[in-house]
């Protein structure tokens, strides 16, 4: 299965009020939080047990559980450093991901 992590240019947008280094700093880790859950999404796929005859059920099921720590972590991520306005706390954050990205650095693709 292919595992992708993208950003559509199209349907992204910032206002003149919005562009500063901390909050495209904070825009940045939404979608590191993306390549980091891609990671983690790629890793329950290689170790589960999907084959031929269970494929859908499985990759559905394993996807939606990934689906819902993604969505959890983004939200934590949005309240933690109020939107990207709480230096220090964006901070902590780029750590966190960083770390988490190296510890799978295994599941990374070309692309990113």
């Amino acid at each position: 299965m292919k595992v992708e992590c993208t950003f559509k240019k199209s349907n992204s947008f910032i206002t003149q009020q919005g562009k500063n280094t901390l909050i495209l700093s904070h825009e940045q880790l939404h979608f590191d939080i993306g390549e980091l859950f891609a990671r983690k999404l790629r890793l329950e796929f290689a170790n589960s047990k999907i084959n031929v005859d269970n494929v859908e059920g499985q990759a559905e099921t394993i996807f939606q559980k990934v689906q819902l720590e993604y969505n959890s972590f983004q939200r934590m991520f949005d309240i933690d450093t109020q939107h990207g306005t709480k230096a220090e706390k964006q901070s902590k954050w780029e750590l966190k991901v960083a770390e988490e990205l190296k510890s799978l650095e295994k599941y990374k693709t070309d692309n990113c």
